[in-house]
Parts: C-alpha cells; sequence; structure tokens
C-alpha cells in the first residue's frame, strides 16, 4: 500500500514538472472542491416568521390513578422547569416548552 502511495505521489510531482515546463499545459486531473451548500433547518424559510414558544404545564397523575397518563393544560410563559398548576386537577406540575 506505501508503495502505491509512493509511486502516485511520484507521478503527481513528474505531471507536475511537466506542466511547468510547458510540456502540456492543463493538468490532466484536478482535485474537486466541496460546495458549501449548509442547510440550517433551525432558521425559517424566507417569507415565513418563526413560531412563537408554546408552554405546557404537565402533572403526575396521583399513586392512586394509576392507569391514566400524564394531565396537562396550556400554561402562561414562565421559566421552564418551575412549578405549575392546572385547573380541576389535582397537584402541581413542572412548565415545559414545546
Amino acid at each position: 500500500m506505501r508503495g502505491l502511495l509512493l509511486a502516485l505521489a511520484l507521478v503527481t510531482v513528474a505531471a507536475d514538472g511537466y506542466a511547468a515546463e510547458g510540456a502540456f499545459s492543463p493538468v490532466p486531473f484536478e482535485i474537486a472542491q466541496a460546495q458549501p451548500d449548509v442547510i440550517n433547518r433551525n432558521l425559517p424559510a424566507p417569507g415565513q416568521g418563526m413560531r412563537p414558544p408554546r408552554y405546557v404545564c404537565i402533572i403526575r397523575p396521583p399513586s392512586s390513578d394509576a392507569g391514566a397518563g400524564r394531565y396537562s393544560c396550556p400554561a402562561s410563559p414562565g421559566r421552564v422547569g418551575e412549578s405549575c398548576r392546572c385547573p380541576n386537577t389535582v397537584g402541581s406540575g413542572k412548565l415545559r416548552q414545546y
């Protein structure tokens, strides 16, 4: 493998030498450069606005109601992770943003 790489390096150097002398003007090969096509999915598309953050209060059900899933309700903006309450629900929960 090293021999192959060494031979390739020598051929490349020799080709550059001939090109400098004018034996043939265009180099028979070129190294392709990657285009800077970067797509950032976090930025809104042109003409579209950012969706405002939405907040929800998530409450774990009491142990007596083990079969139920989590309770949730829309909440007003605040510190994410802070304690919050939902109407007509027992207990307090945590504020989350989505």
